[in-house]
């Protein structure tokens, strides 16, 4: 197991594991997860597609004589979005297909959800066949599941087990049901005859027991139907009422009820149109993510690792299986996500507990935690900013008060005029004064600009306003004289230390990464976006920090290259879509939504570059690169640039469509957004494509109008004229600016000669470019790769539009030349197996190891 502390070497996984016929999926031990929002923790779906909840009970499956476990790697969920599990395979000439969902049951709340399995077997062959199905309890099957702050400690060797003709008994509660018809079984091949000690059969945490198991005769072409129930945790017998729920809960019309739910939610906010599957369901499945995210800790605060003022608050997002706690430099994007997407009831606790989190304002002591201070006063003001809810404006605009003005008694007593100097904190990770911390607290004060404003204070927002004149011009200098020669705006600014400097504690993991520094443009709006300090910024993190196409982390450990760190290059991204890098952003988009699973969860590290893809302890959905990835497809469709991230009023602009693929806009085809919620009001939009070009519709309904409509014509394409019934219009640099009352524009393009070529091969040229990070006098070096040039087919291969297949293809491609050469040099492939049936004598040998005794009345 690889711990925060610094990974082991790994080797690779057969690649040829990988089924193309399946949605693609990055780690091939990834988890998802299924429940309802403010459910106080949630239900693992794992690799193998068992259902672990954390720290209760497991529920795994396997299938064939003799029974071999689920390996369900490239699960997906039902229309590539709504968390209804599903997964099948084939044995022979029968067909298998599960299904798993979470609900909470009629007259009951979220505190206990069920867990619905449907497992649907048919029979394809022309004669008679056997087909075999079992289910078992176990405690956790350890493999890929989520141990490290929920270990399986309350496990106890003496409970009593007990199998009816329909439910598996553990210590008295209810742990699942099965459908009639089962063999049961007390352990693996002993018949259940009456109830048992688990001591008796050496059981473990890890162990087996309590087996419904299946054989069904089927004629060709028949069908039979098993279903499992299994509440998150597990129910006392004596609660007859729910237990009487439970055994009547139809299947159908839960899974039903479940669909509805996932579908009104999303359709009463931001809905977006993309004709690329991979984008449109990343869109969608990190909406559901980042709901299912929401927990009541006041219910179960046994999972919180931190003990936080929150707990008090009750309902909270959280962010995720791996972090479930609330975090202020995570909720930045995870408000702005909930309130763009038209979900701002979400944020509602998470505005108290983003005060509570404040020395001074709410109720925790200690220091002035820097690195989130500018992102609290941030979320605190922009959410009236977008939501123009007043009532919440009015609330906090004491609290921020207090807050600028501890920033500016700070800026005042720093030797530099800046944030003061942090100690190595994650994630950049060093010694000094942290550029991103300096960069949210310049965009914090020009949103509290804007809120005082708007609140008719203008006296504070005339005070404010000269603090930021000044304290805008000390950071400008500061990145200026901090960057050098280089011209590359570092992750600390002027005389910041990092590795074993800052950390004698590990002194061979070194962190220095980049992180926020990169967000010059937006959301902060410091520097233009063509500044020539972004542009060389942009190009260094390109250049010498991705791995595998993505950001990396970690930058090196005993001479191993970093682990990658997908969704912290969405700032990146972020970058590169308001500098009108179409080509680029999109690139970079589509190498995170590859570094993600088969529903669309991503984890942020773990995982090292060209290795065996598995993130070990990260694995799970994280709620902050759920955000993340909602942000950016929004910020390719619709996002506010300009006067200064707004205080400059009247210069700032709605820029439309900013990144469109060329998969997207072939003829017939159209791309969309609807009822989006920017600044400005909320905005519809629909780019339909023809074979002469494109025809775009604007709905609008603001508050206040937006400078312009600033349409981005696609990279690919030359445009030949256009028409629209705008008032004002305008081309500037491949984009049309359209006075706000737009509603029409008709384009006229062709694309543009051999706009394609090379497009695979400048992929597989990056990748193979990625240079080694090795730590040389305490100071990082980049090595770089060898080189490695296309041979002959590679060259060849046909010139194709960027795509998320074609990026795919392309890692492949890569992963499978390299994957060749570890074989060939001896190195042993990785394995991915599902966890086993134990037998009997390991059964026994577990116990021994762990308890250290002979179990008492042995009969195994």
């Amino acid at each position: 197991m690889q711990s925060k502390t610094g990974p082991a070497v790994r080797g690779m996984v057969d690649p040829a594991g990988d089924d193309p016929a399946r949605e693609w999926g990055y780690s091939p031990k990834a988890l998802t997860w299924i429940g309802v929002p403010f459910q106080p923790h949630w239900t693992q779906v794992t690799f193998d597609g068992a259902l672990y909840s954390l720290g209760q009970v497991e529920l795994c499956f396997f299938h064939g004589r003799p029974p071999q476990p689920l390996l369900a790697r490239q699960k997906t969920y039902l229309e590539g979005w709504i968390p209804v599990v599903q997964y099948d395979w084939r044995e022979g000439s029968v067909q298998y297909a599960i299904e798993l969902f979470a609900a909470a049951l009629e007259g009951e709340d979220a505190t206990n959800t069920v867990n619905f399995v449907r497992v649907e077997i048919v029979n394809h062959g022309p004669a008679k066949t056997t087909a075999s199905f079992t289910a078992a309890l176990r405690n956790c099957g350890e493999e890929g599941r989520w141990l490290q702050w929920s270990p399986p400690q309350n496990f106890r060797p003496d409970w009593r087990y007990e199998m009816t003709q329909d439910a598996a008994i553990r210590d008295g509660r209810l742990v699942y049901t099965f459908s009639p018809g089962a063999v049961r079984e007390a352990v693996p091949g002993v018949p259940y005859a009456e109830p048992f000690l688990g001591s008796q059969y050496h059981l473990t945490s890890r162990a087996e027991a309590c087996l419904a198991r299946y054989a069904h005769e089927l004629a060709p072409g028949e069908t039979k139907v098993l279903t499992f129930r299994m509440p998150r945790v597990p129910v006392l017998v004596e609660q007859t009422g729910f237990l009487t729920k439970l055994r009547r809960a139809d299947h159908d019309a839960y899974r039903q009820q479940t669909v509805d739910y996932w579908r009104a939610l999303y359709q009463s906010g931001m809905q977006v149109e993309i004709p690329e599957p991979r984008v449109q369901n990343a869109f969608q499945a990190n909406l559901v993510h980042l709901a299912i995210a929401n927990r009541d800790l006041a219910t179960d605060p046994r999972f919180r690792y931190a003990t936080h003022e929150v707990a008090a608050i009750g309902r909270c997002q959280t962010s995720g299986i791996n972090y479930p706690d609330f975090f202020c430099n995570d909720y930045v994007d995870i408000r702005l996500a909930w309130d763009v997407t038209g979900h701002a009831e979400y944020n509602a606790a998470c505005i108290d507990a983003t005060f509570a989190l404040c020395p001074g304002l709410g109720q925790r002591e200690g220091g002035i935690p820097w690195p989130h201070w500018g992102q609290v006063i941030h979320s605190l003001a922009h959410h009236y900013l977008v939501t123009g809810d007043e009532e919440h404006g009015r609330r906090f605009f004491p609290h921020l008060c207090r807050m600028i003005e501890i920033l500016q008694q700070a800026l005042d007593e720093d030797r530099y005029g800046l944030v003061p100097e942090c100690g190595p904190y994650d994630n950049e990770m060093i010694q000094g004064h942290y550029t991103s911390h300096n960069l949210w607290c310049l965009l914090g004060l020009r949103s509290a600009i804007r809120l005082a404003r708007g609140l008719g204070e203008h006296g504070t927002a005339a005070g404010w306003l000269e603090l930021h004149d000044r304290y805008l011009d000390t950071v400008r200098r500061a990145l200026a004289a901090s960057a050098g020669d280089q011209g590359h705006v570092p992750p600390g600014l002027y005389d910041y230390r990092y590795g074993q400097e800052t950390r004698g504690d590990v002194p061979e993991l070194v962190f220095h990464n980049e992180w926020e520094n990169s967000c010059l443009v937006w959301p902060t709006e410091v520097l233009a976006p063509l500044d020539p300090l972004v542009t060389a910024t942009l190009a260094k993190i390109h250049r010498l920090d991705f791995r595998e196409g993505v950001l990396g982390y970690h930058n090196a450990y005993r001479g191993i290259p970093g682990d990658i760190h997908g969704y912290s290059g969405h700032s990146v991204i972020w970058q590169l879509i308001a500098r009108g890098d179409q080509a680029q952003a999109l690139t970079d988009l589509y190498h995170v939504l590859l570094h993600c699973g088969s529903t669309h969860e991503i984890w942020e590290q773990g995982a090292l570059s060209w290795t065996d893809r598995e993130s070990v302890e990260h694995s799970g959905p994280h709620t902050w690169a759920s955000a993340r990835t909602i942000l950016t497809i929004r910020n390719l469709l619709v996002m506010e640039l300009g006067g200064s991230a707004g205080i400059e009023e009247g210069e700032r602009d709605l820029h439309l469509f900013s990144g469109i693929a060329p998969t997207w806009a072939r003829p017939g085809q159209q791309i969309a957004f609807r009822h989006a919620v920017t600044e400005m009001g909320r905005l519809s939009a629909t780019l339909r494509f023809t074979a002469a070009g494109a025809e775009l519709e604007v709905a609008s309904d603001f508050q206040r109008s937006p400078r312009w409509l600033v349409l981005h014509l696609p990279y690919f394409v030359e445009l030949e004229g256009f028409e629209t019934d705008a008032s004002r219009s305008r081309l500037e640099e491949g984009r049309l600016l359209l006075s706000p009352e737009a509603r029409r524009v008709t384009l006229r393009w062709h694309e543009r000669a051999g706009v394609h070529a090379g497009t695979f091969q400048s992929l597989l040229q990056a990748l193979r470019a990625e240079p080694s990070v090795v730590m040389e006098e305490g100071r990082i070096t980049y090595r770089p790769a060898p080189e490695v040039p296309l041979d002959s087919e590679e060259s060849r291969h046909e010139h194709e539009p960027l795509s998320f297949r074609l990026v795919l293809e392309a890692y492949r491609h890569e992963y499978a030349r390299r994957y060749r050469a570890f074989v060939e040099a001896g190195g042993v492939p990785v394995t991915v197996a599902a966890p086993p049936l134990l037998t009997a004598q390991e059964r026994r040998e577990r116990y021994l190891r762990e308890y250290g005794e002979e179990s008492p009345g042995d009969q195994a």
